[in-house]
């Protein structure tokens, strides 16, 4: 998850600062780009997080003592 998260954060980073460094060297045009692709991968950012809350969310799941769908005599408990 948290793999996740730094890949975004890289991805969003290196956009944004190539939409600055765009602008400061006069090419309105690209830093315009830069600046639509950020905010089009910003939702990256919350790829990681979601991911962790979703798995802890669901808990962990437990076996059955005996499968439920047996009379109980099948070898297993």
């Amino acid at each position: 998850m948290l793999g996740l998260f730094g890949l975004g954060l890289v991805l969003v980073g290196g956009l944004a600062g190539a939409s600055v460094a765009a602008l400061l060297s006069g090419a309105r045009g690209w830093a315009a780009v830069f600046a639509l692709a950020t905010l089009l991968a910003s939702p990256l950012l919350l790829l990681g997080p979601v991911q962790d809350w979703w798995r802890h969310r669901r808990g962990r799941r437990q076996a059955h003592a005996t499968r439920p769908w047996s009379d109980g005599d099948d070898g297993y408990g």
